[in-house]
């Protein structure tokens, strides 16, 4: 974000001008739009559920983002994460219904461990492989899939 700013000056091409003044105000004018839009928007959402909604690092990016590449940028950058957010979110919550309607979810005491057997469920139906390492009260999985 401190960077975007003088580096936009220097190299003027990031904002697609050729003078350095017009590149610097779109510069600075994207990190404030980033900046403010995306501060308030959480702003208000933590008002409404009365709990951090956003985290000031998302807060940050899309500010650097509007720094190095403008304020079109920053909506695109929006919108475009927003529609591959829901896509992904929505795949991951077709897997977990999906894995729900196939077992039968154990009761709280008997929780431990159940992630794994989803997560081993869904490897075998996808011609996976799964590789556990277990530590101390941990472990670590390396998980591939080919119909992922």
């Amino acid at each position: 974000m401190i960077l975007g700013v003088p580096l936009s000056y220097l190299v003027p091409e990031l904002q697609g001008e050729t003078a350095r003044l017009p590149a610097l105000c779109w510069s600075l004018g994207g990190l404030a739009f980033g900046f403010v839009f995306l501060w308030l928007i959480g702003f208000v959402f933590s008002k409404i559920v009365k709990k951090e909604a956003l985290g000031f690092g998302d807060v940050k990016l899309i500010g650097a983002v509007g720094a190095f590449f403008g304020p079109w940028a920053v909506l695109f950058t929006i919108i475009v994460s927003s529609f591959v957010g829901a896509a992904v979110k929505g795949d991951y919550l077709h897997i977990c219904v999906e894995n729900s309607r196939a077992k039968t979810v154990p009761k709280k005491t008997e929780r431990k461990g159940y992630g794994l057997e989803i997560l081993r469920d869904l490897v075998d139906r996808n011609h996976g492989q799964i590789d556990l390492q277990p530590g101390e009260g941990r472990f670590r999985v390396a998980v591939t899939v080919e119909n992922f």
